[in-house]
């Protein structure tokens, strides 16, 4: 976390499905110490392949949570916790 700001590095690939139909602000949540927050920052995906960053604002640096992304086909949610 840098000045309130929690950044993670995203890549995205499929060769099922056009990207560009996923917004990510809708889809992506962060979990931390009973809060759920929506991004403030997604990258944009198109085509079959898609990096970029997400920034969650936050009010203080995080030890533990979770982003959960949801909606996509084939994988109805995928969950990613640090401890």
């Amino acid at each position: 976390v840098t000045g309130g700001v929690l950044k993670v590095a995203l890549c995205v690939n499929t060769h099922s499905v056009d990207l560009s139909q996923f917004n990510l602000q809708q889809l992506m949540t962060l979990t931390y110490g009973g809060k759920e927050i929506k991004p403030s920052l997604v990258p944009t995906l198109s085509g079959h392949h898609a990096s970029g960053e997400v920034a969650f604002k936050v009010p203080q640096s995080l030890t533990q949570f979770t982003i959960t992304l949801g909606g996509i086909p084939a994988v109805s949610e995928s969950v990613y916790t640090w401890k």
